[in-house]
């Protein structure tokens, strides 16, 4: 079995995305709240949207986390995503990259 080599394969082969699909991933910083990610993730879902993977970590003080994720969409369902996102008075900051 040939080994899988990150840098011979780029992400667009390895997830097999069509011509008008880009592989995003977006960094929040959310205030530490009860049902924050269970929104965010409907507000993904409710544009026809997967999430790829996910990494949630409170902070030291507990009363912020970071939420990253990558999802699989067209530039018009990211748009989309981040002016929903953005209107949670619980996220602080987002950042994202193609």
């Amino acid at each position: 079995m040939k080994k899988f080599d990150e840098n011979s394969t780029s992400i667009r082969e390895k997830r097999k995305l069509s011509p008008n699909q880009d592989y995003f991933k977006l960094k929040m910083l959310v205030e530490n709240k009860k049902g924050i990610l269970a929104r965010v993730s409907t507000m993904v879902s409710n544009r026809g949207v997967g999430i790829d993977s996910l990494d949630f970590k409170p902070s030291s003080t507990g009363s912020m986390s970071k939420l990253d994720f990558s999802i699989i969409a067209q530039r018009s369902q990211m748009q989309g995503i981040l002016n929903d996102v953005k209107k949670l008075p619980e996220v602080k900051g987002i950042s994202w990259t193609v």
